[in-house]
Formats: structure tokens, C-alpha cells, sequence
């Protein structure tokens, strides 16, 4: 049915395969693993909408259709759609032209900034020390990514351990500063704790 508002709708494993949803609102739609397979999707509105593992093969959609979603991790797409997860860190690629230190602070250890060899616009960061390790964090404001309403003064906060092994801890703190949720991931194990 086309026109449909599916806005801030929960569809979670949702079957709507070979459908009319042209022109329909998705904006803030918790869609995930909804299977939308050769459904007609033109100019449908998928705003902040979580589509983390939906079906989309052979699906009526736009590459920027797909943009401002929230999330695409895991979708199925057709194989000709570039479509593109959104990334929430500011400079997680560091470029060379932006200064590490307007997103990244240095909490511990010495890191450098080293320009990539195979792209001279991407630089890395490089540990000084395997010894001394080094910690950089940044705050992220995630507030404009999705509907906050339960958390309206949330905040996730990165931290990046570096040394032999590498360890991020993803936080979600409250306008108090108190930790809601918070996720490991490393080389050897991934412990997710994270609640969004």
C-alpha cells in the first residue's frame, strides 16, 4: 500500500515481500530483519530507521535512500546499490588534512600520525611504545543519529586502548556522568554489554 507511515513503527522480522511501499515514511522505524524483498520502495522515507539485516534483494530502492538510516549493517542489497553504514566516530580513518587532536584526545602514551602509503589523504595512528601502551578517547554526540527520548542527555563515549592488543570500550553515560551500558571489543573476544 503506497503512502504507508511506518514512522517510529516497531517491525522487527516483519514480512512485507513484494509489496507497494512507494512513498511510505520509515523515519525512526525499528525495522530490524524485516524482509522487504521485491517490494517497491521508490522515494520511500528510510530517515534514522535501524534496517541492521533486512532483505532488500531485488527491492524498487535508491542508494540514497538508504543514507540516512540509522543502520545497514548486515543488509542484503542488490548487488548493484553502494550503500554505506554510517560511521559515528569523527575522523575514525584519520585524515591527514583534519588535526587528529580537534576529535581525539591523548589520554596516555605517545601516538603518531603517520600519513598511509596507499592513500595520501588517510593517515593512521601509530603506537610509540608497545611498553607504555597508549589510551585516546572522544566524545560522540549520538543525539541526532536516532530518537533519544528515553535518553535525551545520553553520550557514548569511545575509548581506544592501544598496545600489543588492541581493546575499544564503547560507553553510554547519562547527563550525571553515570554508565547506562557499555561494550569490549578486542582482537580475541568481543563482549558486548552495549543496550542500545
Amino acid at each position: 500500500m503506497p503512502e504507508t507511515i511506518f514512522e517510529y513503527a516497531t517491525c522487527v522480522k516483519t514480512l512485507m515481500t513484494l509489496g507497494n511501499l512507494s512513498l511510505s515514511n520509515f523515519r525512526y522505524a525499528n525495522a530490524k530483519y524485516i524482509n522487504l524483498q521485491g517490494s517497491d520502495l521508490s522515494k520511500a522515507n528510510f530517515e534514522h530507521a535501524n534496517l541492521q539485516e533486512a532483505l532488500l534483494m531485488n527491492a524498487k530502492i535508491a542508494d540514497y535512500q538508504l543514507q540516512s538510516a540509522i543502520s545497514i549493517h548486515g543488509a542484503q542489497l542488490n548487488l548493484t546499490m553502494k550503500a554505506y553504514e554510517p560511521d559515528l566516530i569523527l575522523n575514525g580513518q584519520p585524515n591527514c588534512s583534519i588535526l587528529s587532536t580537534e576529535h581525539w584526545i591523548l589520554k596516555q602514551g605517545q601516538v603518531e600520525v603517520q600519513m598511509s602509503e596507499d592513500n595520501t589523504n588517510t593517515c593512521r595512528f601509530v603506537l610509540r611504545s608497545y611498553d607504555i601502551g597508549a589510551i585516546i578517547s572522544q566524545r560522540i554526540n549520538i543525539s541526532n543519529k536516532w530518537d533519544f527520548n528515553p535518553w535525551s542527555s545520553s553520550q557514548a563515549v569511545l575509548n581506544g586502548n592501544i598496545s600489543k592488543n588492541v581493546t575499544i570500550e564503547l560507553r553510554q553515560i547519562n547527563s550525571k556522568q553515570e554508565i547506562h551500558s557499555r561494550m569490549y571489543l578486542s582482537k580475541h573476544k568481543c563482549n558486548r554489554l552495549f543496550l542500545l
